[in-house]
């Protein structure tokens, strides 16, 4: 019986109940069963010695309680049909409920109770049972895999295709479309069955293929294949470690270190480069961007030395991007961290403006309350909250890199008042009279550095990173050929280098 032919049964059995919906003096329910369960039908009445139970499936009787008597398939056709329940039915003799044990599919339909008494009265109800049968699924088909695993010689290899069904679906493996048997590799494999995955460990050539999981129950079927390529070596860009370099805040005078970690099978050759202004613009007609070139592999050089980016006694010039970009014989790499540079603190944790005027007074310190990181793609806006509700005797003060920008003294408010704040910012910085919050809008990395807020002798501190979506295609293609004639005139050097080759020069001469 095909997976049509069961959906058009119970739309009929649906259309039957609601057709019937509507006879009176016959009660009606329905019960909804798994396979493998018992489901009881229940007349809700006590029986005596003079009423008679019947109970009919699909117009057969199959069971019948007289008194104390009870008789199961005891009719011609249901004899004929007991294969059907093989010894399932119960009957209750003090309720005249019938119960089928261990239920499979077909028992799925309508069964009839009737009763009747020597008072010539009689009762009837109708009970519709449906299975709760569903064909295989996957369960997560977001695991699943569909371009070819490649995978390294002496590795090991996990296909899952988790499924879900009723009744439980199984699971069988093929190899290029054959059985796939444990003795037809060496060192077999490993069903996990409550992950529905096979695993291969120690790989070898011999192991490429296709592999098919198939999950199938009496009600479908459904497949997916893995394509395998084992390689005796996996050529690949450097992979860099997540987070690697991370953003800084140093202040002015002190030394910072960026680290950049990766992983190569071949060779990598890197580089540290800063991203630089000119003649006010960070890129140049064509888009590409200024960059400078502040670190690069030697031949003195190891790849532990080249991992570290070190900056000494730093001033307000070294704030900026700074860039990690790793080349091999396949492709770069790169990731970038932002380093903010602020002034220091005095001990009174006096804020200093740009005009060399302290902000706080050393009979109320300002408080450090807070400190938050704040990252966005350039372009974007973004606002630094307060996260409190100012009153008319607060006073408000925004100031970023140590510059005054923005002020609410009362019901009075002042932005970018100084020259220099007002080309930074080109009226793009706005006030929340409300709570203080301060928005930046269109920004640009020009913005990122150290905000601070002082309200009510409390300070909060903003280390804001605004950023570029990443690097055009345009100078990644540069610095590519820049790494690799590098590396080309590094190999020729090394040649030339080599005691061989410094011996024969000296014969040809």
């Amino acid at each position: 019986m095909n997976m049509n032919h069961h959906f058009l049964s119970l739309i009929f059995l649906l259309c039957l109940v609601v057709s019937e919906n509507g006879v009176s003096g016959v009660d009606k329910d329905e019960v909804f069963v798994s396979r493998g369960d018992s489901v009881t039908l229940q007349t809700g009445v006590e029986t005596n010695q003079q009423d008679r139970f019947m109970w009919f499936y699909e117009g057969i009787r199959i069971a019948e309680l007289r008194g104390d008597l009870s008789y199961i398939c005891t009719d011609v056709q249901c004899d004929e049909d007991a294969e059907r329940f093989r010894g399932r039915l119960k009957l209750d003799n003090q309720t005249g409920s019938l119960t089928i044990v261990n239920t499979i599919f077909t028992d799925r339909g309508e069964y009839q109770m009737k009763i009747n008494s020597t008072s010539g009265s009689s009762r009837e109800k109708i009970f519709y049972v449906f299975s709760n049968a569903m064909a295989p699924r996957w369960a997560r088909p977001e695991k699943m895999r569909r371009k070819p695993y490649v995978v390294l010689v002496s590795k090991m290899v996990k296909f899952q295709c988790q499924a879900e069904g009723n009744p439980t679906p199984k699971l069988r493996w093929l190899k290029n479309g054959k059985e796939f048997n444990r003795d037809q590799r060496i060192g077999g494999y490993t069903l996990r069955e409550n992950m529905w995955a096979i695993v291969m460990e120690s790989l070898v050539p011999s192991d490429n293929g296709n592999y098919t999981c198939l999950v199938e129950n009496e009600f479908g079927s459904i497949n997916h294949t893995y394509q395998l390529h084992v390689v005796e070596s996996l050529p690949q860009r450097p992979i860099m470690y997540p987070g690697l370099p991370a953003n800084r805040t140093a202040v002015v005078g002190s030394d910072v270190e960026f680290v950049c970690k990766l992983i190569s099978d071949s060779q990598p050759h890197i580089q540290w480069i800063k991203h630089i202004w000119v003649n006010g613009s960070q890129e140049g007609p064509d888009g590409i961007p200024y960059v400078r070139v502040l670190k690069a592999a030697g031949l003195n050089t190891t790849d532990k030395e080249m991992e570290v980016l070190q900056l000494r006694n730093v001033s307000f010039e070294d704030a900026g991007e700074y860039t990690c970009l790793v080349g091999n014989s396949v492709g770069i790499s790169y990731q970038s961290a932002w380093l903010t540079v602020v002034k220091g603190i005095d001990k009174q944790a006096r804020v200093i403006d740009h005009k060399g005027t302290p902000t706080g007074h050393s009979s109320s310190p300002h408080t450090v309350s807070d400190e938050e990181s704040v990252s966005v793609k350039e372009g974007d806006s973004f606002t630094l909250h307060t996260s409190v509700k100012t009153n008319q005797q607060d006073d408000v003060k925004w100031h970023f890199n140590n510059i005054l920008i923005a002020e609410i003294t009362g019901d009075q408010s002042k932005i970018c008042e100084d020259d220099q704040c007002k080309e930074r910012f080109r009226n793009r910085l706005s006030l929340d009279h409300q709570t203080g919050s301060l928005t930046i809008m269109n920004s640009t990395t020009t913005d990122s550095g150290d905000f601070q807020l002082i309200i009510r002798n409390t300070r909060k501190r903003f280390d804001v990173s605004v950023t570029k979506p990443g690097l055009p295609p345009a100078v990644i293609a540069g610095i590519c050929t820049l790494i690799l004639y590098v590396a080309a005139v590094a190999a020729v050097i090394l040649l030339f280098k080599t005691p061989s080759n410094k011996k024969r020069h000296q014969t040809e001469d």
